[in-house]
């Protein structure tokens, strides 16, 4: 059964904004309203960044576990004509706060924009269109949106490198998944799937007119199986093509041209992905995931039927099954093989925590129950 998760990513859909406590004229203030309603296309639009500059983006996922994914994102800049050095760019604009971010430029980190330093390069770009529809409450209204705004803006500063135009920014930062609650399955049902595979969806904003590349690495052990882009991505603007010729279950590798710049909802890309537990394990799990289960109903049918008989007639011969000499000695196969699959998941507390616990839960019940045999 795989559960269903996402990451939160850097263009994961932000909630519905927070109400304004005034009325922004769309007419008079439309790059206020576009801050409002469509952050991420604001700052492409409005701030200073490094979008003409960039000749192509990859981006890493790997998944250190299957909860945690180390990002690591790179693009190849060719700076051309002149270039502020001196100024803050803008770069990306997290969800929320990133873990371990780290911006570097041909390896050498870079400082990164504080909040008031950001505050003030949008600050600048709002507030004449503020003043002429507001006046003397334009500082408020700006310090409102403001505070209302989608996302965590990342500015940075590049620095100067004598005579080299071209060079590689990278920026890294772990992300962990997030479970969509709204789609959790019956308790029953996770009983008898043990397996909590998980299903990733992903959202990526690739460059206008370049080519984006995705990587994709399972953690260790574990496969990994792409699955077609969902949402609006079927339209001429996005082509998603998968690129994984090689066999190789652990990665895969994507490539994504956006063609047309138009919202930040539309040119999204929504990928959905698989980790899985391979297929060789997977038959083995389970397996003896279900005969530790028929063990159990065997045992305890064979207790029931002791008591049924104490009061009535028996109905059907039992003996073969009950009575038989072999008996336990398959009790004892079944705890050796869940004792052995037990020690394999003791080092893994995600996908297969939950079989661990439940298949712990099985052998005590067992061992319980034939030990009851042994004195009825």
């Amino acid at each position: 059964m795989k559960s269903e998760f996402y990451l939160p990513g850097l263009n994961k859909s932000f909630n519905n904004a927070e109400t304004l406590s005034f009325n922004l004229d769309e007419s008079a203030c439309p790059m206020s309203n576009l801050f409002y309603k469509d952050t991420n296309a604001f700052y492409r639009k409005y701030c200073d960044s490094f979008n003409k500059f960039k000749l192509r983006e990859k981006r890493f996922l790997d998944f250190e576990t299957p909860n945690r994914a180390l990002i690591t994102h790179e693009y190849d800049i060719k700076i051309e004509n002149t270039f502020n050095y001196n100024k803050f760019y803008y770069l990306f604009n997290p969800t929320e706060r990133l873990g371990w971010l780290k911006v570097s430029q041909e390896g050498k980190r870079l400082s990164v924009a504080k909040s008031e330093t950001v505050k003030k390069i949008i600050k600048k770009i709002l507030i004449n269109e503020l003043t002429a529809t507001y006046s003397s409450n334009a500082n408020s209204r700006f310090d409102e949106l403001w505070n209302k705004k989608k996302g965590l803006p990342c500015f940075i500063k590049l620095e100067e490198i004598k005579n080299c135009n071209d060079f590689l920014l990278t920026a890294s930062y772990y992300d962990s998944i997030k479970e969509n609650l709204q789609n959790r399955s019956h308790k029953l049902l996770v009983f008898f799937s043990p397996l909590l595979e998980r299903q990733i969806k992903y959202d990526y904003f690739p460059l206008k007119n370049r080519t984006s590349w995705l990587y994709i690495k399972s953690p260790d052990h574990f496969n990994i199986k792409y699955r077609s882009p969902k949402g609006n991505t079927s339209n001429n603007d996005i082509d998603a093509n998968l690129n994984n010729e090689e066999v190789d279950p652990e990665k895969i590798s994507l490539a994504i041209l956006n063609k047309k710049d138009t919202t930040t909802s539309e040119n999204t890309v929504k990928f959905c992905f698989d980790i899985l537990v391979s297929p060789s394990l997977k038959v083995w799990f389970l397996t003896i995931y279900y005969i530790s289960i028929i063990t159990v109903v065997i045992l305890l049918g064979y207790l029931l039927n002791t008591v049924y008989l104490l009061f009535f007639n028996p109905i059907w011969n039992t003996d073969l099954i009950y009575k038989n000499n072999n008996l336990g000695g398959f009790v004892l196969t079944v705890i050796a093989a869940i004792i052995a699959t037990r020690g394999w998941l003791i080092s893994e507390e995600t996908i297969l925590r939950r079989y661990s616990i439940n298949l712990t839960l099985i052998m005590g019940i067992i061992i319980v129950l034939y030990i009851a045999t042994l004195f009825v």
